[in-house]
């Protein structure tokens, strides 16, 4: 099934880790991605620890390579911060948001990334119960995601069920 699937593909993908570590050294572009798609797997295969472990050695060579506003960087940030969030560890989660936001103007470019983040933030501010904040950053977060071209079903998705964990937080 789809567990099995996910798991041959982070096979895939550390595997081809080692062979671009082994030829172009574990600081290479490509090596990078490799690291981030490979945190990215085991997050989505529900190995949160792992995926933490992965990032977290992964995020200063990315912050070295392309610096801290880079798009590469902050994927990074903002998979940790799932990570956290998804831990219940909010507080880090939220920091993470926030350092996010603060680079984000620079992918004006690309509504569709920022909007994506912006969920992600509000989603946390959700948790902490920071609502009049987290429908502030929602509300820009529909913005950009409805100027995206064809924003994915699932990204507008992600948006609605944030709206609605939004209302029934503040029903409680």
């Amino acid at each position: 099934g789809a567990t099995e699937i996910s798991d041959a593909l982070i096979a895939a993908q550390q595997a081809s880790l080692q062979t671009i570590n082994k030829t172009f050294g574990e600081t290479h572009p490509d090596a990078l991605r490799a690291r981030l798609l490979v945190g990215k797997l085991l997050f989505q295969n529900n190995q949160p620890q792992q995926a933490q472990e992965v990032l977290e050695n992964t995020l200063p060579k990315l912050r070295e390579g392309f610096g801290d506003q880079h798009r590469d960087t902050i994927q990074a940030l903002d998979l940790l911060g799932q990570i956290h969030r998804k831990r219940g560890n909010l507080v880090e989660s939220l920091k993470l948001a926030e350092e996010i936001a603060k680079g984000s103007g620079r992918f004006a470019e690309s509504p569709h990334f920022v909007g994506n983040l912006q969920v992600h933030h509000a989603e946390v501010l959700i948790d902490l119960e920071r609502f009049a904040e987290a429908e502030r950053v929602l509300a820009v977060a529909k913005a950009n995601l409805s100027q995206a071209d064809g924003a994915p079903k699932q990204d507008m998705d992600a948006l609605a069920q944030a709206y609605t964990a939004l209302h029934r937080q503040r029903q409680k």
